[in-house]
């Protein structure tokens, strides 16, 4: 098994055809055949947030977001501990069209990685 650090700009043009490229592709395909993602602490952050941001523009739905999630989930990421809370806070972002990362600190669910 070989592990891939993947940023979200990556995996976000999984989401949007538009933005997919030859690399991003080849990626997804070494990650479905068993390859292992390693992310960085804030990849959740940045993707739920490009998605709930996606919705606001019309470019996906909320239930796109859930079933990209869901398939993100299979993967199997390998993530920093910052970002292990990242997917249930998002239903308090999306009601006051605030950012994930505002939601998550008015939550008080944010916490800084470890010095």
């Amino acid at each position: 098994m070989t592990r891939i650090v993947i940023d979200a700009s990556v995996t976000l043009s999984w989401c949007f055809p538009d933005e997919q490229t030859l690399m991003s592709m080849n990626v997804l395909d070494r990650l479905k055949a068993g390859d292992q993602a390693l992310v960085p602490a804030f990849w959740a952050l940045e993707v739920l947030n490009t998605l709930l941001v996606g919705e606001r523009k019309g470019r996906i739905t909320a239930e796109q977001t859930r079933v990209f999630f869901d398939t993100l989930r299979i993967l199997n990421p390998t993530l920093d501990h910052a970002a292990d809370s990242a997917e249930h806070l998002h239903p308090s972002a999306r009601p006051n069209r605030s950012s994930f990362q505002t939601a998550s600190v008015s939550r008080g669910n944010w916490t800084l990685p470890a010095a």
